[in-house]
């Protein structure tokens, strides 16, 4: 659960479950999203994120049992939507008027089967557990231009 006092967003991305599950994509491929800003009075900053019923930066109900809104963020939403976002994070389209993105196929996929999902899972965090990290480098960053 992202919380506003450590993030500046708020709001579950998907209902807490005591498993390891494919709940994230069934919650991303389900339903209507509306994007607003969640930023606080007195904070710099916007906060833009995706809330999941029109309800824009609530988090409801809180831990998501199935009684909160839950949120995704811009890198989230773009899994499922053709989303282009301004440098302030607002999408130049609604969720409704965003193609799918090419990778919607695979979130349907998951969504759907919990068992894909595991097996791809599984492969892909046992090669990143057993990989390592000392070969790990920070990005360079790429000067501006202009």
């Amino acid at each position: 659960m992202s919380r506003r006092n450590n993030s500046g967003f708020a709001g579950p991305w998907a209902p807490r479950r005591a498993e390891l599950s494919n709940q994230y994509y069934i919650t991303l491929s389900s339903g209507e999203w509306t994007q607003g800003n969640v930023r606080r009075r007195g904070r710099n900053g916007a906060r833009y994120q995706w809330n999941q019923g029109g309800r824009v930066g609530g988090g409801g109900g809180g831990g998501g049992g199935g009684g909160g809104n839950v949120m995704m963020l811009n890198p989230d939403m773009a899994l499922w939507r053709k989303i282009k976002v301004n440098s302030q994070g607002v999408s130049s389209c609604t969720f409704k008027s965003c193609g799918e993105s090419s990778t919607a196929s695979i979130v349907r996929e998951y969504a759907k089967s919990n068992t894909i999902w595991l097996k791809d899972f599984s492969k892909a965090y046992q090669k990143m557990i057993s990989s390592g990290y000392k070969t790990l480098k920070w990005p360079v960053k790429k000067t501006q231009v202009g």
